[in-house]
């Protein structure tokens, strides 16, 4: 069991929520652990080596990202102030 999937594991029985990743986690097998929990899948799209990433990846990258920095700018304040 991977790391991705303990912590999907962990997030609990929430149904249809978005899991919400970085591109370090953009993996076939990590879809397919959301898809088997009824996750949602918000994990940010690689850009293929030698090739141009397609318009609606960029746009999914941006969304994402987007929702994502209000959270990792929150953990960093907490972390620095704690």
């Amino acid at each position: 069991m991977t790391h991705f999937e303990e912590n999907v594991k962990q997030a609990g029985n929430q149904k249809g929520v978005r899991v919400l990743y970085d591109k370090g986690a953009a993996s076939q097998a990590n879809s397919e652990a959301l898809k088997a929990q009824k996750l949602r899948d918000g994990i940010m799209r690689k850009k293929p080596k030698g090739k141009q990433m397609s318009h609606w990846n960029k746009l999914r990258n941006k969304a994402i990202s987007k929702r994502r920095f209000v959270v990792e700018r929150t953990f960093g304040t907490l972390k620095r102030t704690y």
